[in-house]
């Protein structure tokens, strides 16, 4: 029998074996992505018919939370110092999570900064009108007195929540201060306050050019205010080159809590990566007295990854030995029988868990009422739950190697034959 199709088979082989074997050291052993869509309607479910989320808007917010187990940290566990690896995972993925919770954090704080600037000027609008009298058109007195129609209004909160989202997405926090400087529409809704601020004081209908000028004063004033507290903002959860983000805001916002360490000491958080750090330093405390049977379960998946590497470069081996003997055919049962379980095993049961959940949960919530119904329902609706990994490239391959099987098997027992007769 001629050799030249074994050989292009072989290479073939060796092919798919470096491609299991790559994939098994540089890949994921398992990846739990995690996430939470939050939009108006769950919200409202939630908050239930008291709260009032329609300033909100409509909106669509999708927070991700990923945590990887790589296939090296298993094998680094073996070879090095299981304690520092497992140290070294919870830093990786805290800061991953935290990443991602940062990058959806933006999301929400454009979504909630429009919130509240609709809600600062209507309650401005609902100031004048309260000072005003009941009933009184709020929008046509502005319009006609103080020329702010219903469109300057849109305009002024679309451009300051913008304005605000460029500032978060990494732009000059003087824009934003800039824009509240310079806005016609903002003066105008607080000159229309300060005056009927100052008529509702006095008991007047009317101002005169006396009481005007003091009424002006006074707006100049709030304006002032509303600036000074934008400083003091800015000053307080800016980083240290004075740019506003969502993990400074963070960091900020904790560092206000004033959170103390284990010996009584406030702790200094003032960038993500304090934050980050005093984070992982507390997992790592917490789970300081397990950390070193996490390192042995690391090490037992490393055995199990490099065993099954070492299944795949065993053929690898004797197609390279099999190249100077006249059967150059190989047994490749080794991987066959191992590279498909940590597909199946680890990804393979658990996304089938996962999928009998979505079919079980809401039979099983059916059984127990209308609220156990409602809440299967509304996590089913925001949260989303799958695990993948690199290493269906293994569990392929086997299936390559099985298709490769049914004729090269044969050949395998036609050249064992050859050699026998002695042909």
């Amino acid at each position: 029998m001629k050799n030249g199709k074994i050989i292009i088979t072989n290479v073939i082989i060796v092919l798919v074996a470096v491609a299991a074997i790559v994939t098994l050291w540089l890949g994921s052993f398992m990846q739990i992505d995690l996430s939470l869509t939050v939009n108006q309607k769950n919200v409202e479910e939630i908050a239930g018919e008291e709260a009032d989320v329609s300033a909100l808007g409509e909106f669509s917010i999708t927070i991700p939370l990923s945590l990887t187990l790589k296939d090296s940290d298993g094998i680094s566990a073996i070879f090095g110092d299981r304690t520092a690896v497992t140290k070294q995972v919870v830093e990786r993925e805290i800061s991953s999570v935290l990443q991602n919770l940062f990058s959806a954090a933006k999301d929400v704080m454009k979504t909630v900064t429009k919130a509240v600037v609709n809600k600062a000027v209507d309650e401005a609008k609902n100031a004048i009108e309260k000072q005003l009298g009941e009933g009184t058109d709020t929008q046509k007195v502005l319009e006609e007195q103080y020329g702010v129609s219903g469109e300057d209004i849109e305009t002024f909160k679309t451009e300051l929540s913008d304005t605000i989202t460029l500032v978060l997405d990494g732009g000059s926090t003087d824009d934003l201060k800039a824009k509240l400087e310079d806005s016609e529409t903002l003066d105008k809704i607080l000159e229309a306050y300060a005056e009927a601020e100052l008529k509702e004081k006095l008991g007047v209908d009317t101002l005169d050019d006396e009481q005007k000028a003091q009424a002006a004063a006074n707006a100049e004033e709030k304006k002032n205010e509303v600036l000074d507290k934008y400083d003091e903002v800015i000053e307080q959860f800016a980083d240290e080159e004075g740019n506003l983000s969502v993990g400074s805001i963070v960091a900020g916002m904790m560092d206000e809590a004033g959170i103390k360490d284990d010996n009584g000491d406030k702790v200094k958080i003032e960038t993500e990566e304090d934050l980050k750090n005093f984070i992982s330093e507390k997992i790592n405390g917490t789970m300081e007295e397990n950390t070193e049977y996490i390192g042995y379960a690391l090490m037992g998946l490393g055995v199990f990854v490099l065993f099954v590497m070492a299944c795949w470069a065993y053929v690898i081996l004797k197609i390279i030995i099999k190249l100077f003997m006249k059967n150059k055919t190989v047994f490749f049962g080794l991987p066959q029988a191992f590279g498909w379980m940590p597909h199946v095993f680890f990804i393979g049961l658990p996304m089938t868990i996962i999928r009998l959940s979505d079919v079980i949960l809401p039979k099983l919530s059916d059984q127990l009422g209308e609220d156990a119904t409602k809440v299967v329902k509304m996590a089913q609706n925001m949260v989303s739950l799958n695990v993948s990994s690199l290493t269906w490239v293994s569990a392929l391959c086997t299936v390559v190697l099985l298709i490769i099987s049914f004729f090269y098997y044969k050949w395998r027992r036609q050249i064992k034959k050859e050699l026998k007769s002695g042909k």
